[in-house]
């Protein structure tokens, strides 16, 4: 956390507006009282957790022009807050900038977005492919992007469902394809949990509600239906029979859902051990 928070203090554009939202009722007391003590420090204590509603308190606690985030764990390279404030003072009409950045792993920085995608002229189609929103590599206009993007309970892919949200709703944004954070990888064996891939099935079905061009909307489906098929198999090696199924039949009902027909097989083999496991 030491390193986000200077890594806040040190930006070339001046002092920033710190807020720290710590969420959850299990805390370090003695941490969250030194910064407390802090005189540029605006801290907040919650006991409900869960990301998102980190970020709609904090982004209700701001009262700049413009704003951003940043994981306790990831940091903004020095000229961060410039470079992207620079763009939106340079021009009003833009609501917020997503910009370039580094993932620190094994020791080495790796760029997290290719060059070759045209993120700035195709946003929606290239978010299709990869998210070009992380969680520090955003800075955002405080007048059009309001507490209510940040409302919605979606429990991962959250910058990913932001981006479509902001986008549906006609906000406009600028790519920055300069480097301006660090992400630092953890390990985590999160990813491959059912929670997990519970969460990404419900912000995608979060995101294809949403009033998006036919194009994009086919795409999401198609996430949606892997996702399915992902839930399937998870389920079928953990003997999960009836959700199993049940994954495996929205799989089927999405654009392109023939691709999974051939799983139906594997199912019908383990009958007799779901019914030996109940």
């Amino acid at each position: 956390m030491q390193r986000a928070i200077d890594s806040l203090r040190h930006q070339t554009a001046g002092r920033v507006q710190i807020v720290i939202v710590a969420n959850g009722a299990r805390v370090d007391a003695t941490l969250l009282e030194r910064l407390k003590q802090a005189p540029d420090l605006q801290v907040i204590h919650q006991v409900q957790g869960g990301v998102t509603r980190a970020q709609q308190t904090g982004r209700e606690a701001i009262n700049t022009e413009f704003f951003g985030f940043l994981d306790d764990d990831d940091e903004y390279l020095s000229d961060a807050v410039a470079l992207r404030a620079s763009m939106l003072a340079a021009d009003p009409s833009i609501d917020f900038v997503a910009s370039n950045g580094y993932r620190h792993r094994k020791g080495a920085d790796e760029l997290l977005i290719s060059g070759s995608l045209d993120v700035q002229s195709r946003p929606l189609h290239t978010l299709g492919h990869t998210n070009w929103l992380a969680s520090c590599g955003g800075l955002f206009r405080s007048s059009s992007v309001g507490p209510e993007f940040f409302k919605a309970e979606v429990t991962h892919l959250e910058w990913t469902h932001l981006a479509y949200a902001l986008l549906s709703h006609h906000k406009r944004m600028a790519f920055l394809d300069r480097p301006t954070f660090r992400i630092h990888d953890t390990p985590r064996s999160l990813s491959k949990s059912l929670a997990y891939r519970q969460g990404v099935l419900q912000a995608l079905h979060r995101i294809r509600a949403m009033p998006l061009p036919g194009q994009v909307r086919k795409r999401v489906s198609l996430k949606l239906g892997a996702a399915h098929h992902e839930l399937a198999e998870h389920c079928l090696k953990e003997l999960q029979g009836s959700l199993a199924w049940r994954h495996h039949m929205d799989s089927l009902f999405t654009p392109g859902g023939i691709r999974y027909l051939s799983f139906t097989r594997h199912l019908l083999r383990q009958i007799p051990r779901f019914l030996r496991s109940r």
